[in-house]
């Protein structure tokens, strides 16, 4: 099935680091889990990374493997970094959130629309009314593309779109 640890040594700069993997036994597959960079000469730990992964079964032997945490802990420079990541259903981040050392922590929200065909500008009014929670700058690029237009009826953008494609 594989290996569980792997260690390998770099003899120039002194350094060992070892891999861990799990595996997901429903489709025998394998995931990095943690990895532990330390001084080869005294075994003091250097840094340390450990990822949380999650399986998502998808039926008729179909799978997706993603990872949803990660925490690392850089002990030569005192800091630690975590993040956690969500998804929607079809497997697109919805969130990521990354904490660094507890005193800076910086969240990502993804934003995430229909997919429109090449020459279709959307209506932003539409879109406002429809995704009032979502980023408004989207909306703000989208009402300036139609109004920095000599006629903004939606046919001669829709042309104008074409045109340019």
């Amino acid at each position: 099935m594989g290996f569980k640890k792997i260690h390998s040594k770099n003899l120039a700069t002194g350094f060992t680091t070892t891999s861990e993997l799990e595996f997901y036994n429903t489709f025998y597959v394998s995931a990095p889990l943690k990895e532990t960079t330390f001084l080869s000469s005294n075994l003091s730990v250097i840094s340390e990374t450990t990822i949380t992964n999650e399986f998502v079964n998808l039926g008729a032997k179909r799978f997706w493997a993603r990872v949803i945490a990660s925490f690392e802990n850089k002990v030569f420079e005192g800091r630690t970094m975590s993040s956690n990541i969500t998804y929607d259903i079809y497997g697109n981040t919805l969130k990521s959130v990354v904490n660094n050392n507890n005193i800076e922590t910086k969240t990502t929200d993804f934003i995430q629309f229909e997919a429109w065909a090449l020459p279709y500008l959307p209506n932003p009014d539409i879109l406002q009314k429809k995704y009032p929670e979502r980023d408004k700058l989207i909306i703000l690029i989208l009402k300036s593309l139609i109004i920095t237009r000599s006629d903004s009826s939606q046919e001669k953008l829709n042309s104008m779109a074409w045109q340019k494609a």
